[in-house]
């Protein structure tokens, strides 16, 4: 999956990790992990952030987590999965 592979950010995102597990992608970071689904428009959305969204239009060298118009996170690819 093209997302999949590690990516390093600020703040609670420093060390970020995307994964496919069966098909599936999930976001990681720390003990905490979250699935991520693509949208029928596209986006992606992280599953139980209240509306967290990954803008991937820079994809795969760079991902923006985002709520509404407002950028979360900023996250650079450092390797792959």
């Amino acid at each position: 999956m093209a997302l999949a592979g590690t990516y390093a950010g600020s703040g609670s995102f420093a060390e970020t990790e995307i994964h496919a597990v069966g098909g599936a992608l999930y976001l990681s970071r720390g003990a905490d992990r979250r699935r991520i689904v693509r949208l029928a428009d596209g986006r992606y959305l992280l599953l139980g952030t209240s509306g967290l969204e990954i803008d991937a239009s820079d994809a795969p060298a760079r991902l923006r987590l985002v709520r509404g118009d407002r950028v979360l996170a900023e996250l650079e690819r450092t390797g792959d999965e």
